[in-house]
């Protein structure tokens, strides 16, 4: 399916589904997850627990640039807060990762968030990776331009050459994610993987496949060289939720 005719058959059933309530309570596990359990989850009613998550990523550990700092994160009723500043002169923002406590090779993955206004100036991203290493990697959901309005779902393959690899996904646009939450989600298996938005698929893949253990993150992160003023920058986090097949 061409991406404007994915974007135009989203829009489609997310407006119909809409006007019945459909997203006003979004099922723990839904008809995409049949044949699942839940193996690794953050509901965020409680203070981070930093024994489960980490706020650096496998390479910042090793050569530290001080760009995720525990004070980004805060959590506040039922949700997360990863926030965007600038301190000192330098970017200083929020990120939850996985890589310590948990990774899985196989699974059902998803988060509900909400992200803010002119998101091209953050790059709030949900997405996974060999902590052993970099490519391949999955972005279930990426922020990078639009304004909270486009984002993309993009599987990388290792590199065949350096600093070059083959990627495939698909760009949504012409919605305004900044409104409310929204759910992104992701089924890997070992011969498809399958993106999700609204518990509804976007796009399949079955080439080239990963086949080893990845950590799930959440992060901020922004553009070093903007100006102060276009600071600071939050992302909510309702939930982050990883199946696993029974």
């Amino acid at each position: 399916m061409g991406t404007w005719l994915t974007n135009l058959w989203y829009k489609t059933v997310f407006n119909q589904k809409l006007l019945f309530g459909y997203f006003n309570t979004p099922p723990l596990n839904g008809p995409s997850k049949n044949g699942y359990k839940l193996v690794f989850s953050d509901e965020f009613t409680k203070p981070i627990d930093w024994n489960k998550w980490s706020e650096i990523e496998p390479w910042e550990q090793w050569n530290p640039r001080g760009i995720y700092q525990k004070s980004q994160v805060t959590q506040q009723g039922s949700s997360a807060y990863l926030t965007s500043i600038r301190k000192n002169g330098k970017l200083v923002s929020g990120l939850l990762d996985t890589w310590k406590s948990f990774t899985i090779k196989y699974c059902f993955a998803e988060i509900r968030m909400k992200v803010p206004p002119k998101t091209e100036n953050f790059w709030p991203c949900f997405w996974c990776y060999d902590p052993n290493g970099w490519l391949p990697e999955i972005d279930i959901a990426e922020f990078q331009k639009g304004k909270g309005s486009e984002y993309t779902a993009t599987q990388h393959d290792k590199e065949t050459s350096p600093g070059y690899h083959e990627q495939r996904g698909i760009r949504i646009s012409g919605i305004d994610f900044t409104k409310e939450f929204h759910t992104f989600g992701m089924e890997w298996t070992s011969s498809k993987i399958t993106f999700y938005l609204d518990n509804l698929p976007i796009y399949l893949s079955t080439t080239n496949i990963p086949n080893v253990p990845f950590h799930f993150l959440v992060s901020m992160g922004g553009i070093t060289t903007l100006p102060d003023s276009a600071f600071p920058g939050t992302l909510e986090v309702d939930y982050f939720r990883i199946f696993s097949k029974i």
